[in-house]
């Protein structure tokens, strides 16, 4: 039947869609981003494969290779792109008109390629490497793609033949031979799959992986980024990839010896900063010595004379700045400017270091057996914060919304305004009593507005 099919030529500018593709309800097909590769190779290569075109109405209508009349388009368009223009005259097949199988040869076209196999690919990527001198930069330019996924493909390429003789008789999984391109030498992922293999059994990615780190520290790697100026410097052997991130530091006892000369001296540095009397570096968490050793939680403090009067100082500015915070008549943005300061004087270093002694008093066994605060020793001095959280007078209190009146924000959604709530909440949670002891029923509120509003969002 094909032999009827003549070979011609047909300028680009005469090629029309053919109504009987089966692509044709498919425009996503066409696409310029779907056609990028194949418009890339037909620019370095050529068109490989001619259409099937059918004259209709004058022109030619491509059957078969609707992708490739597209990308040929696209190329035309493209100005950066020398020798393409409408005359451009490109290879075709011509279907007699009488033709009466078209929509069969339009879907025999698309349904009867099988897919590549990966292994394939990617020995073909490497195969232009080595066998026609291709560089990833000028392969990435051939088929539209970017050099790094090049570079990715040819490392699969050159994984160690016996390894991608395995994947082919499906002995290991593809995966499985992926993961021996963690280390670019053929040599150790030769010498790791036969130490794993050896015995039979499944094998997994994951354990090939682990494998592969005893020959070596990836230059990606934390430690690898942290030594490998010293490891150069001292001629150590690197097994270079394609991508820069995989290569290996292959040398592993030298890698651990320079590890340890630097974090050696980066914890005597941190022991003469912070005044240890002594400090060890290791290069990996050992539960066994470590457990050798206690934890040193905070304890309580006592100030000195100086510290004492500086907390006497942001004591009574506290109780001030508590006084001008109930004022009725204050604006919300004075309200706000005295909140702050109240946070930042609570956050300074002296309170900061009553609080922890004070938390670690209450973490002790007595307070556990029921033992409280001393009598003789007042709620101030054990914590400034709550020099300024005196019960308001009853009469000072707003009184509820009556039951026939609307709430006043009903009509606002529940989360109206709910970041200076929820900072004012906080505040109040964090001001609750420092001794665990039950808060009452109805708790002084920091500021009258949170109580209006808290009464306004109740059901009538």
């Amino acid at each position: 039947m094909t032999t009827s099919f003549a070979p011609l030529t047909v300028a680009i500018g005469d090629l029309v869609a053919h109504p009987a593709n089966v692509r044709s309800n498919s425009p996503e097909t066409y696409d310029p981003e779907n056609i990028a590769h194949l418009k890339a190779s037909i620019a370095v290569l050529g068109l490989l494969q001619p259409l099937l075109v059918q004259k209709l109405d004058g022109k030619y209508a491509v059957l078969a290779g609707g992708r490739r009349h597209a990308a040929l388009k696209e190329l035309i368009a493209d100005k950066a792109t020398k020798g393409f223009t409408a005359k451009t005259k490109v290879d075709c097949r011509l279907v007699p008109d009488d033709c009466d199988v078209t929509t069969a040869l339009s879907l025999a076209e698309n349904i009867t390629q099988a897919q590549m196999n990966a292994i394939d690919e990617f020995e073909a990527f490497a195969r232009m490497m080595e066998v026609d001198g291709q560089t990833p930069e000028t392969i990435a330019k051939t088929f539209g793609t970017t050099v790094a996924a090049v570079k990715g493909r040819l490392r699969y390429g050159l994984i160690h033949p016996d390894i991608r003789a395995a994947a082919r008789g499906k002995v290991i999984t593809l995966d499985t031979m992926k993961a021996f391109a963690e280390h670019p030498s053929q040599e150790a992922q030769r010498e790791v799959f036969e130490a794993l293999t050896k015995d039979g059994g499944y094998l997994h990615a994951y354990t090939v992986r682990q494998a592969l780190k005893s020959r070596g520290v990836q230059v990606s790697d934390d430690i690898g980024a942290f030594v490998r100026q010293d490891y150069e410097a001292r001629g150590g052997a690197v097994a270079a990839d394609l991508l820069e991130e995989h290569s290996v530091l292959e040398d592993a006892a030298l890698v651990e010896t320079i590890l340890l000369e630097k974090l050696g001296a980066a914890a005597e540095d941190a022991r003469m900063r912070l005044g240890f009397a002594w400090a060890d570096a290791m290069v990996r968490y050992e539960y066994a010595t470590m457990a050798g050793y206690g934890r040193v939680y905070p304890g309580p403090i006592e100030p000195d004379e100086v510290a004492q009067k500086r907390v006497d100082e942001i004591t009574a500015e506290l109780e001030k700045l508590q006084l001008e915070m109930e004022d009725e008549g204050l604006e919300d943005g004075a309200y706000n400017a005295l909140y702050e300061r109240v946070d930042a004087l609570e956050e300074g270093p002296l309170l900061q270091c009553r609080r922890r002694g004070k938390q670690a008093r209450c973490r002790s066994p007595c307070r556990s057996a029921g033992a409280h605060r001393r009598p003789d020793v007042p709620p101030r001095l054990l914590d400034t914060r709550r020099t300024r959280l005196s019960s308001l007078r009853s009469d000072r209190r707003p009184a509820a919304v009556p039951s026939h009146q609307p709430p006043l924000r009903a009509h606002l959604d529940h989360r109206d305004d709910q970041s200076r709530l929820r900072r004012m909440a906080f505040g109040l949670w964090r001001r609750q009593d420092d001794h665990c002891t039950a808060r009452p029923a109805d708790p002084p509120l920091r500021h009258r507005r949170n109580r209006q509003r808290e009464l306004a969002l109740q059901d009538p």
